[in-house]
């Protein structure tokens, strides 16, 4: 009986290291928060993508390589969505994600 109160004190600081409150930590309020934390994340990788494209050297290093390639997936079917000319592009993809997102954390919360 010892080891099983030591998993279960182990899991709830674990729970509550994390964020997830006591009341709610049935499997549907943990798929949330963790779908929650999962979007968070992709808004943080999506605002460093928007900030390396403004310096091209930063996209060539091991890190701008890796959030251009987690973004793109995501990026991709919005870039379609350009306002400009021939000589000047403006790309709305990243805000356009960014709102959708805000969107999806405002339903699920």
């Amino acid at each position: 009986m010892l080891f099983a109160t030591q998993s279960t004190a182990a899991r709830s600081s674990t729970l509550e290291i994390i964020g997830i409150p006591r009341a709610a930590r049935s499997s549907s309020a943990i798929m949330i928060f963790l779908l929650a934390l999962a979007l968070r994340a992709l808004q943080i990788l999506i605002f460093a993508r928007v900030i390396i494209s403004f310096v091209p050297a930063w996209q060539r290093t091991m890190w701008g390589w890796t959030i251009v390639k987690l973004t793109e997936p995501i990026l991709a079917p919005f870039r379609r969505l350009r306002i400009g000319g021939d000589g000047i592009a403006l790309d709305f993809s990243p805000m356009i994600v960014l709102i959708i997102i805000s969107v999806i954390n405002r339903v699920l919360l």
